[in-house]
């Protein structure tokens, strides 16, 4: 599998159905989501100078990755109601990047992607959405750290229709390379959810960390840990015990 720059992650729950294909995108909430993305690059493009964005940036090219997970807690449940499912999941993604100076840069992405889940499908979802980032690195040394900031905004579309919205986040980063092969990363990151249901509605904070390691161009093992603070949202079987509350 091979890891892309950024990965979706959130709570999951369900309420509500409807049915999921092409026509149920919300057009309207795309067209925000791209507005969002337009408005990062006017921004950035305004920072760096009063140069035409097609001159200010370099573009790197497209990426695509593909996934397959197995979580034994979709629901984000308690013990004795985690529900565990298979997901396959797809990005795309095309970035930019642009010099400000020769320790700095801003580099801007654009992606899209989908995941699907294999028995409780009203958690399939698509999403779309843009991310901007400054970059510091202290010397081109092969060992030098990249320190970052970033945002990052996306629209998300599921089966639900309550769970329709948006999610952004923004945060600093840091990547060290150990060997040719080798690369840790740790992230400050706030995060906020927005649904069309309040229920979804969510704010929290994360510190996460990640070890790298690259078998050859297209296969990357990595190991991760995620610790989060704040707002979450689950889904328990009330049926199931009548005196829970």
């Amino acid at each position: 599998m091979r890891r892309g720059e950024t990965i979706p992650s959130g709570s999951r729950a369900r309420s509500g159905t409807r049915s999921f294909g092409p026509a149920s995108c919300d057009t309207g909430g795309i067209a925000r989501t791209l507005g969002a993305f337009a408005a990062l690059l006017a921004l950035t493009a305004g920072g760096l100078g009063t140069a035409s964005a097609a001159e200010l940036f370099e573009f790197r090219g497209f990426s695509a990755d593909a996934s397959y997970t197995s979580d034994s807690n979709v629901t984000r449940a308690p013990a004795g109601d985690a529900l565990a499912d298979h997901i396959l999941a797809a990005r795309a993604s095309a970035s930019a990047v642009a010099t400000v100076s020769t320790r700095t840069r801003v580099v801007i992405q654009g992606f899209a992607g989908t995941q699907k889940f294999g028995k409780y499908t009203g958690l399939s979802n698509n999403f779309i959405g843009a991310q901007a980032d400054f970059q510091y690195r202290a010397s081109g040394d092969f060992g030098a750290a990249t320190y970052g900031a970033f945002l990052r905004t996306q629209g998300e579309y599921y089966e639900s229709y309550l769970r329709d919205g948006y999610r952004s986040a923004f945060g600093v980063n840091v990547l060290k390379p150990v060997t040719d092969r080798i690369v840790l990363s740790g992230a400050l990151v706030g995060n906020k959810s927005d649904g069309r249901s309040t229920v979804f509605d969510t704010r929290n904070t994360s510190l996460r960390g990640n070890a790298d390691w690259s078998f050859s161009r297209w296969d990357t093992f990595y190991l991760g840990a995620d610790y989060r603070t704040g707002d979450s949202v689950s889904t328990v079987c009330r049926n199931c015990d009548p005196a829970r509350t």
